[in-house]
């Protein structure tokens, strides 16, 4: 992930060109690494979330099979 220009400029103002690109190559990489979590988060809430789902549709359906049946 690149930092916005504006970004840069103001780091490189207060900082000095070296230590502006030093911080900014810090800051991309951090947001880099939190974006790629993030993905790794989302897929696997999607996989608990269908698991759970799964497990419910077969509750659902046991339960539909005995009212159905009855007893034995």
């Amino acid at each position: 992930m690149n930092l916005p220009l504006e970004i840069y400029d103001l780091l490189e103002r207060r900082l000095g060109r070296d230590d502006a690109m030093a911080v900014a190559k810090s800051i991309e990489a951090s947001l880099t690494h939190i974006e790629e979590r993030s993905r790794e988060m989302a897929v696997q809430r999607k996989i608990e979330a269908k698991e759970e789902l799964r497990i419910e549709l077969r509750s659902e359906r046991g339960c539909q099979d005995f009212c159905v049946r009855g007893l034995p």
